[in-house]
């Protein structure tokens, strides 16, 4: 292999990076588009989940940003990622990737690169104890990048055995593969990772926000994420809001934050039960 997508020097680890393309199971055609308009050739942040919520909420709080959103990725009706235009950099945080089939992965992550960016990073979650059998006390932030480079502590590299699956690995793979310089960040989390059916339907994907909530501010939506969201390391704090970067924009009804807010509302229908197959129940 001439090009080796993680760029280091020693025995190629056990990364399940998936990016398939496989056939929906309903036949549907995966319809990804952009409302608004997002500048190209600028780094662009993509943050990942309830971890990338806390990444929001702990930026904002050393930063004094509400985060405004500027654009939106749509997955047909469903808004999965929510894009805040910056300098110098352009951020875009997906709430709920588990909700995503296996044949969306590959279409959201071509979407996201076709915005041109100078260089990408994703930030993501990962438990230890699913990679270490005694994870220590402190983990650190593991990290992937495709141009090689050693970064300092708290960042370490990964090392086999480890799994990178899902959204982000769907991401790194598309950038390795389009020679875009990326960064794939993750960050230790005590909860428990989220179980990722690939059965999922659109009709599923269902927002029920309480009339209360639904014109929630950015300030009132941060007290309500730093009540709920894991908080982040001491130690982790200043190197993940520098990814970020300071963001821009005052109060705002439209924001990342709200997004993060009313993802929490984000849920399957109790009625319906996961095959057999994929590995979990629904209860």
């Amino acid at each position: 292999m001439e090009f080796d997508p993680a760029s280091q020097e020693r025995p190629p680890p056990r990364h399940e990076l998936e990016s398939d393309d496989e056939g929906s199971i309903d036949g549907d055609e995966v319809q990804v588009n952009i409302t608004g308009n997002i500048p190209e050739n600028k780094p662009l942040v993509v943050l990942i989940g309830a971890i990338g919520a806390s990444v929001l909420v702990a930026s904002a709080n050393a930063n004094k940003t509400s985060w405004p959103e500027h654009a939106t990725l749509m997955l047909g009706d469903h808004a999965f990622g929510h894009c805040h235009i910056g300098n110098p950099k352009n951020v875009i945080y997906t709430a709920r990737p588990e909700l995503l089939q296996l044949h969306e992965l590959a279409p959201v992550a071509r979407a996201i690169t076709a915005l041109n960016p100078s260089d990408l990073t994703v930030v993501h979650s990962y438990v230890p104890g699913l990679y270490i059998g005694s994870p220590p006390a402190d983990a650190p932030l593991r990290y992937l990048d495709t141009q090689g480079r050693a970064l300092p502590t708290p960042f370490a590299p990964w090392e086999v055995p480890n799994v990178v699956s899902g959204l982000e690995a769907a991401l790194f793979a598309a950038c390795a593969y389009q020679r875009i310089p990326a960064l794939l960040v993750s960050i230790p989390t005590s909860r428990p990772a989220p179980h990722v059916s690939f059965y999922w339907k659109a009709s599923e994907r269902t927002r029920v926000v309480p009339a209360q909530q639904r014109d929630v501010s950015a300030a009132d939506a941060m007290k309500q994420l730093t009540r709920l969201s894991e908080p982040l390391a001491e130690q982790h704090v200043e190197a993940l809001t520098s990814i970020v970067g300071p963001g821009a924009g005052a109060d705002a009804s439209d924001s990342l934050l709200v997004a993060a807010h009313h993802a929490s509302y984000l849920t399957r229908s109790a009625t319906e039960v996961g095959p057999v197959g994929d590995g979990g129940m629904y209860i």
